[in-house]
């Protein structure tokens, strides 16, 4: 009976000891438009380790959309540079750059600044963002670039392997089985026969 009394204990260290045991980080980048033609969006991006100046890539395999309703830029490329994460189209010249009169589709880019330098450690960070996306010319038309205008915020969290979560699943399903056992055994559940 004292072993069963002891496993919720020893349950809980388990667990959170194996929480200590996540490979990834998430970066979450959530951006909120305030005024503009460029919407809301966000996106997250998993790394082995904290993203350093420069890296390139420094998301590897990632990919994500940002639109203002009409026109959509895909964001495939980017580099850590200038403490800032640069992110750029098909289109842009290279992550952290457009020339988008050179080119006859739309380009774009997004410089994001987590303050005066890059995260060293996981937590919640307030962005400053600055873009550019270049509209595709109407015939021989000039189209002004659209700017994202709004507030931003980067979360940094740990990402738990799936060996963690796993061992985290059957700490639950053992604590359940530990209480209907103890259950069980307790004399109010007898049955006098």
């Amino acid at each position: 009976m004292r072993t069963l009394q002891l496993l919720p204990l020893a349950l809980f260290a388990a667990c959170s000891a194996n929480l200590a045991f996540a490979d990834d980080l998430l970066y979450s980048f959530n951006f909120t438009a305030t005024s503009g033609p460029i919407e809301s969006f966000e996106f997250s991006l998993t790394v082995p380790t904290l993203v350093t100046v420069g890296e390139s890539p420094g998301f590897p395999d990632f990919a994500f959309v940002v639109t203002d309703g009409t026109n959509s830029w895909g964001f495939n490329q980017d580099l850590v540079a200038y403490d800032a994460f640069c992110f750029g189209d098909d289109a842009a010249d290279g992550p952290c750059g457009v020339h988008g009169l050179d080119y006859p589709d739309s380009a774009a880019i997004l410089f994001i600044f987590p303050g005066d330098t890059l995260p060293t450690a996981n937590g919640v960070y307030a962005l400053s963002i600055v873009s550019d996306f270049v509209l595709p010319p109407i015939g021989n038309e000039y189209v002004p670039d659209e700017y994202a205008n709004g507030n931003g915020q980067l979360t940094i969290t740990p990402e738990p392997t799936a060996f963690v979560l796993l061992l985290t699943t059957l700490c639950l399903v053992a604590f359940v089985a530990r209480k209907r056992i103890a259950r069980s055994l307790s004399p109010a559940t007898r049955t006098n026969h």
